[in-house]
């Protein structure tokens, strides 16, 4: 595991010196009762690594919280330890997997091993495939390269995590096979593994399969079996097609029978599909377990739709007997088109899982200001975010949809509730990027990090959102820089800060001399408070900055912190000096609604015992809701 000394990289104590805040997005169509909080941000060290692929998995080091993967694949890595990077250890890319109960250090970082692998490309929780009782996960290395490149997906074991004498490397999967007759193996033609999905116990051999699939000229997809990483079934859903470079099939399983035949019920999608004239309109086709003929078949109606780039099945909404789940197609369109300026496109579309023979819900970009070109329905995701539904009832997913391109390719994520009376999707907010090609997009939905008040040492019952992208613009203006958010719907806290007590510089000292403290900025959770320093009586002197954490009240007299606390030496050059503090997203050091107190000690050479300090800051932390 890689390290450095400050930054994200290393487990935060709490203070550091100059770290990056969240940047303000914008925020449009919020309603009151919804919340969205950022509860912190991760930037990436480099630019142009392509940092922001981001899945949630469950908790796989046991501290009760879920943890999360994110993939750089653009990043070049120095395989041969001499320091210096060559030709031949470009775009390796990387991964990281982050606690997330202490974020600020990755608990496992992995690469790929050499050039143009593209490591970390795409990633996926894949259940327990092994039956040790902690989920696994896979990172892929599609390799874009058409160059007989080495195309790749490591299965790892959640459980080393949590057991040292457990290998972390379950196995790793290549297609070796010639099914097209082209010399060599399929796997070699580039993008294998662009495309991962869980897929349930398939086979019924109590292990969870999973789903692996390409992009461009790979056009199989692979049910993988959990037991064995053997192939169960390939499949080769529009044979001899010519399949667009550079996107990816969609997979995405039922997780059980939807067409009443015992068999779980599998989804492919190929957006570049033409239905005769019609081109690009894309389909989606409909497999029951291990079986070579689709039950069924869905296709986007116009050209350029490109129906069946995302792939979503989400729980039960409609309430039917059965329960089935229901299944979303996104069809974002392209954003130019062999007619010029996209279209067609910019839609959901959702079948109910009782009526897949029906017409579908259309939740169309419109709804949230998403307009042709936007690539809305790009990336879908759902879960538990809101907890509306009283106790008993059965739980409700949100929806949420990426718009990568939105408005100068700032990139839109938003949020829908379902409404069933009607049936309908209703927006409840939605965030979008700052500046122009900030391009958000990638949404994890299904993992929970935030907790409560009453029990912070475990996470509370929603499901927080995941949001990430591998194009923000570096505010230096050296390139593109990855950043990771993470949003939540838990109550918002307003921040606040209040002066207690009386600072000291000596007896019988004009007051005006005495040293003061207050903050420039206020404490946010996952963001960087700025506390502010003046002495006019030693303009230029050394100190240290105390910061205590918890609930108690702190007494009207002047003191020095006694509780525990934190130390930060810093340098005064003038009159006033800011200093920097973090409040991570840390449950046992901050959680919103907290407080902590602030206090400077200052060298004072020309007082009595040469020490002077200010008055106690008492800060209440509260989320960023835009």
């Amino acid at each position: 595991m890689r390290e450095r000394n400050g930054g994200r990289w290393r487990r935060s104590t709490g203070i550091s010196l100059g770290l990056l805040g969240v940047p303000a997005l914008a925020s449009i169509g919020t309603t009151a009762a919804a919340q969205a909080t950022c509860v912190f941000e991760l930037p990436s060290e480099r630019l142009r690594d392509w940092f922001g692929r981001v899945e949630w998995i469950d908790d796989v080091d046991g501290d009760r919280f879920d943890d999360f993967l994110v993939g750089a694949p653009n990043t070049d890595v120095d395989l041969d330890g001499n320091g210096k990077i060559g030709a031949d250890e470009r775009k390796v890319g990387s991964a990281y997997l982050f606690s997330g109960r202490h974020l600020g250090a990755p608990l496992r970082a992995w690469h790929g091993a050499a050039a143009e692998d593209d490591f970390g490309s795409e990633l996926a929780r894949l259940g327990d495939i092994d039956r040790d009782g902690v989920e696994d996960f896979a990172i892929a290395a599609p390799s874009s390269s058409t160059d007989d490149h080495r195309a790749y997906v490591r299965v790892y074991s959640g459980r080393s995590l949590r057991d040292p004498d457990v290998p972390e490397l379950i196995g790793e999967i290549e297609d070796l096979v010639d099914r097209d007759g082209r010399d060599g193996p399929d796997g070699s033609q580039g993008d294998f593994g662009a495309a991962l999905a869980p897929a349930g116990d398939v086979n019924g051999d109590h292990h969870d399969d999973f789903l692996i699939a390409g992009a461009g000229r790979y056009r199989w997809t692979l049910l993988i079996s959990g037991r064995t990483l053997a192939p169960l079934y390939t499949w080769d859903v529009n044979p001899g097609s010519t399949r667009k470079a550079g996107h990816s099939t969609a997979v995405a399983s039922f997780r059980r029978d939807v067409d009443g035949d015992g068999q779980i019920d599998l989804a492919i999608g190929d957006y570049s599909w033409n239905n005769g004239p019609v081109a690009e309109c894309g389909a989606v086709w409909i497999y029951s377990g291990l079986t070579s003929v689709p039950t069924r078949r869905l296709v986007g109606t116009k050209h350029h739709d490109w129906f069946g780039y995302a792939i979503h099945v989400v729980p039960d909404l409609s309430e039917d007997p059965a329960a089935k789940p229901e299944l979303l197609i996104g069809a974002p369109g392209t954003y130019r088109n062999d007619f010029g300026l996209a279209e067609n496109g910019n839609y959901v579309a959702m079948w109910f899982g009782e009526t897949l023979g029906a017409l579908p819900l259309l939740l169309p970009g419109s709804s949230v200001g998403a307009a042709p070109g936007s690539f809305f329905g790009a990336f879908i995701d759902s879960g538990d975010y809101l907890l509306d539904p009283p106790p008993g009832d059965r739980i409700k997913h949100e929806l949420f949809v990426a718009a990568r391109h939105h408005f100068e390719k700032r990139g839109l994520v938003s949020c829908f509730e379902f409404e069933a009376s009607t049936p309908a999707w209703r927006p409840r907010w939605s965030i979008e990027g700052r500046a122009q090609n900030d391009k958000l997009g990638r949404i994890s939905a299904r993992g929970r990090l935030t907790t409560s008040l009453l029990e912070p040492d475990r996470p509370d019952a929603g499901d927080d959102l995941l949001v990430g992208t591998a194009h923000i613009n570096d505010p230096a203006g050296g390139g593109e820089l990855g950043h990771v958010w993470c949003f939540s719907a838990a109550d918002g806290v307003d921040a606040s800060s209040s002066i207690r007590g009386s600072g000291w510089a000596g007896d019988d000292l004009d007051p005006s001399l005495v040293p003061t403290i207050d903050l420039a900025a206020p404490p946010l959770l996952g963001t960087t408070a700025r506390v502010r320093v003046a002495c006019s009586l030693e303009p230029s002197t050394l100190g240290l900055l105390l910061v205590g954490l918890g609930d108690a009240t702190t007494p009207e007299t002047p003191h020095l912190l006694v509780s525990d606390y934190l130390v930060r030496p810093f340098v005064m050059n003038g009159v006033a000096g800011v200093i920097d503090v973090e409040v991570p997203a840390d449950p046992a050091l901050f959680a919103t609604g907290k407080r902590y107190f602030a206090q400077a000690v200052l060298a004072l050479p020309g007082v009595e015992g040469g020490i002077g300090y200010t008055p106690l800051v008492e800060a209440v932390v509260g989320g960023l809701d835009w």
